[in-house]
């Protein structure tokens, strides 16, 4: 009989697998009696490191090997203390491990604890063979070539071979190039006999070439002679060739040697090596079949798949029906039924591969989510098990199969698998069999997965506890399967219907409906009921999956609209703002003009300043109205109560962006006066946007403070401390702005001394502050501070 591997199809995984690996070492891996783990940790275990393996490969690519040579022979004479015979060998092992070299680093120069946990502890045992490569790599190439610096005399013999043999070589080229000379010879080349170079002679010539003749061609017209002038030089070439054969020897004995001390080690780490390459292996499968690790659990029985496609059929094409396969206690049993071709044979094979491919540690086609107990033993009756040899039918094939699978003791952990249970009997006796095997399996605490056509079976299932009805759906209208496991409803064979579309003459079709019995027609008709019904509401779950997609997409739109429109306001808001500053260019061109003035020494008085400072806010004030009224358009007042409002609330201005203390408010006009720093303005009531909450457990500050890099002013508490500017934190640009706008206040004020906060941080804005102070006229000199005052943070300025 064919074995449970044969039945499920399992060495066709296994050559997928191999397939997968790129060294004999990893293939070898595949067969040997390891590839089974034994219990939930070891697979757990397993399915991790695959799945470390899986993530090396997406986050570095694949990497190409090429396929190494089969040194374990070498190896394992060199612990037996003999040597290697060829340079060859040592090459191949050469190649061998630099080659494996390759594969390990891959996983060890892309090693971590965030990447591959797993993996850590078993990279840091690999010890790579380092020493002994370089050592190899001064003896012989990856071709087994022998290199000159194999040993010193090799390298001299070599070098005498190739300077003797070139002799001989240039003297019988001369001999066959002179004219007298090349009418004796057959054909103008030199050739070899026996190790000696020599001359191809016309027979009747050979008085006319003195020398030593070494044979002759087949016809007897040609002899091949070695002339006299080189036969000195070839006996020198013959002796220079035994003692590079004595020193090719000395050379290999030399490096066995110090091999036989490393070749357990070497042994090892090709082992190891070969279990990586199959790790990538397994790793590289599970991203053609788009798999998934499984949960593995260690309660019995239970199975919960989601998504399950089986993985042969992964491998042929990508459109494979995927099917949810659940079953917990108290069910043991699963009953499916329904019509031929429908997929039944398919999900018992798939439910023996996964658990074949987890004891494996292989990850499996099914979503994220999905778990599995372990089973063993697995045992399937799928296919036709008749045997000519043993004398038995089909139906005897069946049942000396169902005997073996109760022979083990333990079925506890067991999965069995059972296509067309008792068939090909009388119904009756083969549907009692069948409900007498179900409830052994049950009684022993077996997991059973069948496949049956016998209604009674169903009803059985319907009403035992244990037992779980499921069937492939048949889409009745187009006669057609459609592969889809529906639990928890039976299924009818729809013999019937299958053969009205296979051809049947109606009239036939209808003669086999009236001979139906009453009980068996109305079983199928709640059976076609029930499933009509499963697939009604197979289809209204995914319209209410449709629309909820649809919804969320229309929320997405509504939300970029939104977004789309906030971002066009504020474009729009930009845009009116340029517009007003061609309205404020005269104004400005005015200003401009009397700070020049302003800042010539010979024209600076306190008048002209105080002249200055007024037009400054009489342009800041127009500034606001103007850009107030555009922004009232597109940022309407936020609903602030005007009378809520009182002298010491914290406000922020939307034209001139900024936020300050209410110092004076004006009833008639609508305005409020505001402090920010030593910046004193006047806005309307409807440019505020928002009124700043202090904090209810703070106290007042008697000073008025900033935020670092904010930009503003503030003055000391203790008497004599200057006026401070904080940059910090600003861009270059934005900062120069501020200082400007900064000395223009001070100078007004009469202050004499100011300190400048730029803080240290890479010195491009303590530079960028200290020039443009140099190019002030009325700065009389700076400084940075004393250490104990912020040091080189910060530039002292006197005015």
């Amino acid at each position: 009989m064919q074995s449970v591997f044969d039945i499920l199809e399992w060495p066709q995984v296994l050559a997928h697998l191999e397939s997968c690996c790129q060294t004999g070492y990893g293939r070898s891996a595949i067969s040997q009696e390891g590839l089974f783990l034994p219990e939930v940790n070891a697979v757990t275990r397993e399915m991790n490191r695959v799945d470390e393996a899986k993530r090396l490969l997406m986050a570095q690519g694949d990497i190409s090997l090429s396929e190494p040579p089969d040194v374990l022979p070498l190896i394992r004479r060199l612990m037996k203390q003999g040597q290697a015979q060829s340079s060859s060998e040592l090459g191949a092992l050469l190649m061998t491990l630099t080659t494996l070299r390759q594969l390990v680093r891959f996983f060890i120069q892309n090693r971590s604890r965030e990447v591959t946990p797993t993996l850590l502890s078993e990279l840091e045992e690999i010890t790579l063979p380092n020493a002994v490569i370089e050592r190899l790599e001064t003896v012989v190439n990856a071709q087994g070539e022998l290199l000159d610096s194999a040993s010193p005399e090799y390298a001299r013999l070599k070098h005498r071979i190739q300077e003797t043999r070139s002799g001989i070589r240039s003297y019988l080229q001369q001999l066959i190039h002179r004219h007298s000379f090349a009418k004796y010879l057959q054909e103008a080349i030199v050739t070899e006999r026996e190790g000696r170079s020599v001359l191809p002679v016309k027979v009747e010539h050979k008085p006319d070439v003195p020398g030593i003749v070494h044979g002759a061609s087949s016809t007897g017209v040609t002899l091949y002679i070695e002339p006299k002038g080189v036969i000195e030089q070839n006996n020198r070439l013959i002796a220079l060739r035994g003692d590079m054969e004595r020193e090719i020897r000395r050379i290999l004995e030399q490096t066995s040697l110090w091999l036989q001390e490393e070749a357990q080690a070497l042994e090892r780490f090709i082992e190891q090596a070969g279990a990586l390459d199959l790790l990538l292996a397994k790793a590289r499968q599970s991203l053609l079949l788009k798999a998934n690790p499984l949960q593995v659990l260690d309660t019995p029985g239970v199975i919960e798949l989601k998504q399950a496609k089986h993985p042969l059929l992964m491998l042929q094409t990508e459109s494979v029906i995927a099917n949810d396969i659940i079953m917990r206690p108290p069910h043991q049993i699963m009953l499916i039924t329904g019509p031929n071709t429908g997929g039944k044979t398919v999900l018992l094979k798939l439910l023996g591969l996964f658990s074949l491919m987890l004891r494996a540690g292989l990850h499996v086609p099914v979503a994220e989510g999905s778990a599995m107990a372990l089973f063993d033993p697995v045992m399937a009756d799928i296919g036709d098990p008749q045997s000519i040899t043993q004398s038995l039918s089909t139906f005897s094939g069946h049942i000396a199969r169902l005997r073996s699978f109760l022979e083990p003791p333990d079925l506890s952990r067991a999965l069995i698998l059972v296509d067309e249970i008792c068939a090909g009997t009388d119904p009756q006796e083969g549907s009692a069999l069948a409900q007498a095997l179900l409830e052994t399996f049950y009684e022993r605490g077996a997991t059973a997965i069948v496949t049956t056509h016998i209604g009674e079976l169903k009803v059985a299932a319907h009403q035992h506890e244990g037992y779980l009805n499921a069937s492939v759906e048949f889409d009745a209208e187009s006669l057609r399967p459609t592969y889809r496991l529906l639990l928890g409803v039976p299924g009818s064979s729809n013999a019937l219907y299958i053969a009205e579309r296979l051809g049947l003459p109606p009239d036939l079709i209808s003669l086999a409906r009236s001979r139906l019995t009453k009980p068996v027609s109305e079983s199928a008709n709640l059976i076609e009921s029930l499933e009509l019904k499963n697939r009604q509401l197979s289809q209204e779950l995914a319209e209410a999956t449709r629309l909820r997609q649809e919804l969320q997409w229309e929320e997405e739109q509504v939300r970029n609209t939104l977004n789309r429109i906030e971002g066009e306001k504020k474009k729009t808001l930009q845009l009116y703002r340029e517009g007003l500053k061609d309205k404020l260019r005269g104004i400005e061109q005015d200003v401009d003009a009397l700070k020049d003035e302003v800042r010539r020494p010979k024209r600076l008085d306190r008048k002209s300043v105080q002249q200055l400072s007024g037009k400054f806010r009489h342009a800041q004030r127009q500034t606001g109205e103007l850009f107030g009224e555009e922004a009232r358009k597109l940022y309407p007042n936020p609903g602030i109560d005007w009378d809520s409002l009182k002298v010491g609330d914290t406000v922020s201005s939307h034209s001139l962006n900024l936020t300050g203390t209410i110092v004076e408010k004006n009833e008639a006009k609508k305005e409020l006066t505001l402090q920010s720093g030593i910046l004193k303005t006047t806005v309307p009531f409807s440019d505020i946007i928002q009124q700043v909450k202090q904090p209810s457990n703070t106290k007042k500050s008697k000073h008025r403070s900033s935020e670092k890099g904010s930009g503003r002013v503030h003055l000391q508490p203790r008497q004599g401390l200057p006026l401070e500017c904080d940059v910090r934190g600003m861009t270059s640009e934005d900062a120069l702005g501020i200082l400007d706008k900064f000395l223009d206040d001070a100078l007004v004020t009469g202050v004499s001394t100011i300190n400048i906060i730029h803080g240290m941080g890479t010195g491009v804005l303590k530079k960028a502050v200290r020039q443009y102070l140099k190019e002030i006229p009325f700065v009389k000199a700076f400084g940075p501070a004393p250490a104990m005052e912020g040091g080189d943070g910060k530039t002292i300025v006197e005015l």
